[in-house]
């Protein structure tokens, strides 16, 4: 009707299997595409839609990666009630379903904002790891005590903030050298 660049069913859930209805609901908030069943393969496009989405992801992620780019574009999105029978299971193993779209918004995040995902919280832990360096310091200077969980603390603390830090400033170089 034009109403709408791109036409949205949203499922009666009240029937699903559980964990379907689990999944469906999980993957919906996680993804934050703001719409109510993001999982939904009952859409409708217009020609406008189709020509200006250039999709890259594969398999069950690209439901997600069109309603991002849609609304990064800033095309219309309606969603309409649809009532669905689940009679019989679908051919994907809803565990590879769920991971795949797991793994999908994981790229998204990871790769589009390696800064905010992993450099920020390496530098978090990379503080916490100088704080547990400190104590661990002052501890034995004032009471020649040396407390092992505190050392595998100031550790783990310490390769993992390290590992992140780095991980983020390559990816961000990539992101920024290769778009």
């Amino acid at each position: 009707k034009g109403e709408a660049d791109i036409s949205i069913g949203v499922r009666d859930l009240k029937n699903a299997p559980a964990y379907r209805k689990f999944g469906i609901d999980s993957i919906t908030k996680i993804s934050n595409v703001g719409v109510s069943d993001a999982q939904s393969g009952f859409r409708a496009y217009c020609v406008k839609a189709i020509q200006s989405l250039a999709l890259h992801e594969e398999e069950w992620g690209i439901s997600l990666e069109i309603l991002k780019k849609a609304r990064k574009l800033g095309l219309k999105i309606v969603e309409v009630p649809i009532s669905c029978k689940y009679e019989r299971s679908s051919r994907t193993h809803p565990m590879k379903q769920g991971l795949s779209l797991v793994e999908s918004i994981l790229y998204d995040t990871l790769i589009k904002k390696p800064l905010r995902y992993l450099l920020l919280p390496g530098i978090i832990l990379l503080s916490l790891a100088t704080f547990s360096f400190v104590f661990l310091v002052n501890l034995y200077v004032q009471l020649r005590v040396f407390i092992v969980s505190w050392a595998v603390v100031f550790f783990s603390t310490a390769v993992l903030g390290t590992l992140l830090c780095f991980t983020g400033l390559i990816l961000y170089a990539l992101r920024k050298r290769f778009g």
